[in-house]
């Protein structure tokens, strides 16, 4: 897995909230992606700032309020996986 994550320069969002879900449009890719609190907050994250998945994890935990452990660790882990395959995020290049 890749040292720091970034959101892909090509990509430009589109952000809208619907109680504890959103939807963000990808205006690069004409694509639309249904996320849940976590990852709607990861994706702001690492559009704001490439990040480790060790960062990124702590940034989240600390925007949701919810305690850092293995479960959001995986949860963090799951995301970025999901976000790399369908191209909103790429590795950050030193």
């Amino acid at each position: 897995m890749a040292s720091a994550w970034r959101v892909r320069p090509l990509c430009k969002f589109h952000w809208r909230q619907f109680g504890d879900d959103w939807v963000v449009f990808d205006e690069g890719s004409g694509d639309t992606h249904r996320l849940d609190p976590v990852s709607a907050v990861a994706l702001m994250c690492l559009a704001e700032a490439p990040l480790s998945e060790a960062e990124l994890t702590r940034q989240v935990a600390v925007e949701t309020d919810l305690p850092e452990g293995e479960d959001l660790s995986r949860a963090v882990a799951a995301v970025i996986e999901r976000f790399s395959g369908t191209g909103l995020i790429e590795p950050a290049t030193p």
